[in-house]
């Protein structure tokens, strides 16, 4: 190529003629365009995360993920929540035996039974607004929300009644809205630290007005 470049150009009737170069010193065009889908693209893949097809105790669930949670679009900061299917056991129990969530907390026999996945969510308020959404069906819906509930204990040691949904994701600026992601995260930080404030107030009541009760 170098020859090509420094020889001496000759130009007759419309010709070009270049002194000392050769058909052989150029490069055919399917060697041209082979080395540049070879070499010419630098852009790196990226790889996602694999989540396990089943949960079955948390020190095997991933605690980190580069996926997407599927209500909001935002990648999980923690361990990443999913929407349970269904609740089977492994190697002991009965069918149609009701399994609470006292018998699957890590400390007792949670590695005795596994909750079929799906999605990858951020936040279990998260998995609570697409439940919501998706699941027209009443009793699924109920069901879900049951083991919704059962897998919050599971992760995070507290037993609640209910779980708030986060807010719609199109609240969000990226959709037309007026949230930030930061603002968003906020929304739904504000609405478990209420409710965990009034949990606690309404235990604490239940506890002074039960001691009350003992005393007369």
């Amino acid at each position: 190529m170098n020859r090509i470049k420094n020889a001496k150009k000759q130009t007759v009737d419309g010709i070009l003629f270049l002194q000392g170069v050769f058909k052989t010193d150029c490069d055919k065009i399917e060697d041209f365009f082979h080395e540049r889908l070879l070499h010419g693209n630098t852009t790196t893949a990226k790889y996602y995360d694999k989540i396990p097809l089943t949960f079955t105790n948390i020190d095997d669930w991933p605690k980190t993920t580069n996926l997407l949670c599927r209500n909001c679009n935002r990648v999980p900061k923690a361990r990443p929540w999913f929407e349970p299917q269904s609740i089977a056991p492994i190697s002991r129990g009965y069918i149609g035996k009701l399994i609470s969530s006292k018998d699957l907390v890590r400390k007792h026999i949670s590695h005795d039974y596994c909750m079929n996945v799906k999605g990858v969510f951020c936040t279990a308020n998260c998995v609570m607004r697409y439940t919501l959404t998706n699941s027209k069906d009443l009793s699924d819906r109920l069901n879900k929300i049951q083991m919704l509930l059962i897998l919050h204990e599971i992760f995070t040691g507290r037993t609640v009644t209910n779980i708030e949904p986060s807010p719609v994701a199109t609240e969000m600026i990226q959709y037309g809205g007026l949230l930030s992601e930061a603002d968003y995260q906020k929304k739904i930080d504000d609405i478990n630290t209420t409710k965990h404030s009034s949990e606690n107030f309404v235990s604490s009541c239940k506890a002074y007005f039960s001691q009350l009760a003992l005393d007369d």
